[in-house]
């Protein structure tokens, strides 16, 4: 991958997210076991039409305890639905959540799975993380999901444009 390639998802992610999503992010991290991280991305990133489902990833440290953990661990990510009240308005989330490390393997783009990293070459941002130290980690798994988009067209696409 390339330093401007890196640059560039970076300065994405680490530009200033809107407070609807930061607001989000911070309750989200308290339902969770050993959050790291929370991806926002999706047509309310792009639009800021918040009568519309927002979309997160929340990246774990571990995966979670119980029967969801363990069909976790095969059948990622694990999907559920969230609303917080925020600004006079019911804000509505649908969040993904998986283990830091399977969402960098799945980036990757080695796996059968396509989700990944189709849906992390679209417009996204970081808008919670634990600690500095975490989203370096991050921003490599994303930049890989570019990496590997652009392995997929370059292979699969046509040899020429129109």
């Amino acid at each position: 991958m390339t330093s401007q390639v890196l640059a560039m998802v970076e300065a994405e992610l680490r530009a200033p997210a809107p407070p609807h999503a930061v607001a989000f992010a911070r309750q989200l991290v308290s339902a969770f076991e050993d959050p790291v991280a929370v991806l926002f991305y999706g047509s309310v990133l792009r639009t800021g039409d918040l009568d519309g489902v927002m979309d997160f990833y929340v990246l774990t440290g571990r995966a979670r305890r119980g029967w969801r953990g363990v069909v976790g661990r095969k059948l990622w990510p694990d999907v559920s639905y969230h609303e917080i009240e925020h600004g006079g308005r019911t804000l509505r989330a649908k969040v993904a959540s998986m283990t830091l490390a399977q969402f960098t393997l799945a980036a990757r783009g080695r796996e059968i799975d396509t989700t990944i990293w189709t849906r992390f070459v679209q417009p996204s941002a970081l808008v919670w993380s634990s600690s500095a130290e975490i989203e370096p980690v991050v921003i490599n798994a994303v930049a890989e999901a570019a990496h590997s988009a652009a392995r997929f067209a370059a292979a699969l696409g046509p040899a020429e444009g129109p």
